[in-house]
């Protein structure tokens, strides 16, 4: 009877109750906020890395079907790769194909002009050499020898 009496005058929560519940939450959701970001980035850094990879791919398949009968290209642009035609890049031609890249990823290359042409019909370069993409975390090395064969490391 006690019981029923006391149950009947408790009505919600007390504040204490309510910023226990918000503090835990709080905690999951910081923790969680955390890695969701870092798996975030960690996707962001293999997507990049694998555009890299299937534009050299598209570039040297371009160049072994001897389209248009030209060498084809890959220029590491400020902000952009692009696709041209030709023995050297040339801004200002109406076949180059633009894919923005993530500035959050460094790319350097010992590719001389950060350009890389694929010869016509055997698809390979004159020399070997590699990028070297980044984000502060994570390295990976994309190697293309002299028969133009497109590696990681």
């Amino acid at each position: 009877m006690v019981y029923k009496k006391f149950r009947k005058n408790k009505k919600g929560f007390s504040l204490i109750e309510i910023i226990i519940v918000l503090a835990i939450f709080v905690l999951i959701s910081s923790v969680g906020l955390f890695f969701s970001f870092d798996h975030l980035r960690s996707q962001n850094f293999v997507s990049e890395t694998r555009l890299l990879v299937r534009l050299l791919e598209n570039v040297r398949q371009k160049s072994l079907m001897n389209e248009n009968q030209n060498p084809h290209g890959l220029f590491l642009w400020e902000n952009s790769f692009v696709l041209f035609e030709g023995k050297k890049f040339n801004l200002d031609s109406e076949t180059n194909l633009f894919f923005d890249r993530n500035l959050a990823i460094d790319i350097e290359t010992n590719f001389s002009e950060s350009q890389i042409i694929f010869k016509n019909i055997s698809g390979g370069l004159d020399t070997s050499g590699n990028f070297l993409l980044s984000d502060g975390v994570r390295n990976r090395e994309i190697s293309v020898n002299q028969e133009g064969s497109i590696y990681f490391k």
